[in-house]
């Protein structure tokens, strides 16, 4: 399914299970069948100011497939999770799309997490990738990697007052560290068994 030129925004997400805990503020992707694999093209789009208790922007998850081209994910808001969170073999391509100014409190990152899964982003001209993103209590403000691949072809991390806090980016690897300062048209690999390279 492709969605274009639509705006998401003042979404409070959903609680399925009844527990008070909400997932996906803005946008839901996930397998309503076990053993299939959902995909969504979003495009010329904007999800903002969003929020939920996990994944404030988009929650994806359960072997989807989504790409994410040329649209702004902004300004959301999760306790766990502001931007995207990506999780259980999902696939994400971000494509000339920026995650910015998106905050989670704790336990996780304020741009997107994944987890078990795989994000690609890649830029062309411009300001894309993940900027400002803040996350007060937890692990990074850009990225978090749990598990999973994550792949970068000249992606913008922000620089200055544009920075990611408290890092950048944080792979759950065996030494677990964050890398505070990745800067502009960054390319890079990923993975939590051989970190990044």
């Amino acid at each position: 399914m492709t969605v274009s030129g639509l705006t998401l925004t003042g979404g409070g997400g959903t609680d399925i299970a009844g527990t008070g805990y909400t997932y996906a503020g803005g946008v839901w992707v996930e397998a309503s069948v076990v053993g299939t694999s959902p995909t969504l093209r979003l495009e010329d789009s904007s999800v903002a100011q969003n929020y939920a208790w996990v994944g404030g922007g988009l929650w994806i998850v359960e072997q989807a497939w989504v790409q994410i081209v040329r649209t702004e994910i902004f300004d959301n808001y999760g306790y766990t999770v502001g931007g995207i969170g990506i999780q259980d073999q999902a696939e994400v391509e971000l494509q000339d799309s920026p995650a910015s100014y998106n905050m989670s409190v704790q336990d996780s990152a304020g741009g997107g997490m994944a987890d078990d899964a795989t994000l690609t982003c890649t830029g062309s001209s411009g300001t894309y990738g993940f900027h400002a993103n803040r996350c007060i209590y937890g692990a990074s403000g850009g990225l978090l990697v749990i598990g999973g691949t994550l792949i970068f072809d000249n992606c913008d991390w922000g620089t200055g007052v544009d920075d990611n806090l408290p890092y950048d980016l944080v792979v759950y690897d065996s030494l677990g560290l964050g890398e505070p300062n990745y800067g502009d048209d960054a390319s890079f690999t990923c993975d939590i068994v051989s970190g990044c390279y």
